[in-house]
């Protein structure tokens, strides 16, 4: 097989998949609900660098918010949609389609779910209330079995 018959095979293979596997924005920026925020991700980080001329990125940034805000309230599968939270914010995070105060609003927000001492699984937005997951330093004792705090 020569050099231009394997660039040939492979073009054919990129158009294929960018027709068939990479998601196409349809203008309809309500799509992206909380049960599909994977969809969203995927539309950001098949074009990372570049906002897609169709794709309003101050809308994109509006349904990023809202899904966030749903965070904050008690979800069916709510491990599911905290996994999928993380990703949509993290892919948010290494794109270039936002200004520099959407940018660090994000960050904020992925600081408030997913930074910190309990890091995999917080509930502390969901059934029950606030819940502390973890033993403050200070509180952890020797009680008697030769251990320090350290």
């Amino acid at each position: 097989m020569t050099v231009e018959a394997m660039r040939d095979q492979l073009e054919e293979e990129i158009d294929f998949l960018r027709a068939h596997v990479i998601p196409k924005f349809n203008g309809d920026y309500l799509q992206f609900r909380s049960d599909n925020v994977d969809e969203l991700s995927k539309l950001i980080a098949n074009n990372l660098y570049e906002c897609p001329v169709e794709v309003d990125r101050n809308r994109i940034y509006n349904v990023v918010r809202a899904r966030y805000n749903d965070l904050k309230r008690p979800t069916s599968e709510p491990d599911e949609y905290w996994i999928d939270m993380r990703m949509l914010l993290s892919t948010c995070l290494a794109c270039d389609w936002f200004s520099d105060r959407q940018h660090d609003n994000m960050s904020d927000w992925y600081d408030e779910f997913f930074a910190g001492p309990s890091d995999y699984f917080d509930d502390r937005y969901y059934e029950g209330g606030p819940v502390q997951t973890y033993a403050p330093y200070h509180d952890v004792g020797d009680n008697g079995n030769g251990y320090e705090n350290r």
